[in-house]
């Protein structure tokens, strides 16, 4: 089946299985662009970029999450959250940005939302989730408590524990 196919199938299929996430992602131009690196999926204000190779590694259950996965970045305004910090360069802690660890922040909340919504299947590939982090919390509250557990173990000389972390947005 073609890349190409395989999306709007899977588009299809959210559109009549979730029509909120659906209807949210028609409103955005899809584009496929093999020059994502890492091969992943992305979201602006008004276009979805991805990867052509990822969409063949992922069925259509994962492809659903992803897509709502992206399309919840933008609902929430996560795109312009995100932006503000950067351009600021000061986490939701008042300290030297982390943006790393606040993508995985706002992912544990919206993937959250997605697994309680039955929006498709958490992909093999994996991505940030974490029963502690549930949607009802904003993504700078996780930020926080995750800039807080990585400060705790360097001050005890352990192992960063959000070095393991990875973001879906990272494939």
């Amino acid at each position: 089946m073609s890349t190409e196919l395989k999306f709007r199938e899977a588009v299809t299929a959210l559109l009549m299985t979730q029509p909120f996430f659906g209807q949210l992602l028609l409103k955005l131009k899809h584009i496929e662009n093999p020059n994502l690196v890492p091969r992943t999926m992305g979201v602006s204000k008004t276009e979805l970029h991805y990867h052509p190779e990822l969409i063949e590694n992922l069925d259509r259950d994962e492809l659903m999450f992803i897509l709502g996965h992206e399309v919840l970045h933008k609902a929430w305004d996560q795109i312009e959250r995100a932006t503000h910090y950067v351009e600021s360069k000061i986490g939701p802690d008042g300290k030297p940005l982390d943006f790393r660890l606040f993508n995985c922040a706002m992912d544990f909340v919206v993937n959250d939302a997605l697994k309680e919504q039955g929006v498709g299947k958490i992909p093999s590939i994996g991505g940030c989730f974490d029963p502690r982090f549930p949607h009802t919390m904003t993504p700078e509250e996780v930020y926080c408590i995750l800039k807080k557990e990585q400060e705790e173990a360097q001050a005890k000389g352990k192992p960063d524990p959000s070095a393991g972390m990875d973001s879906m947005d990272d494939h």
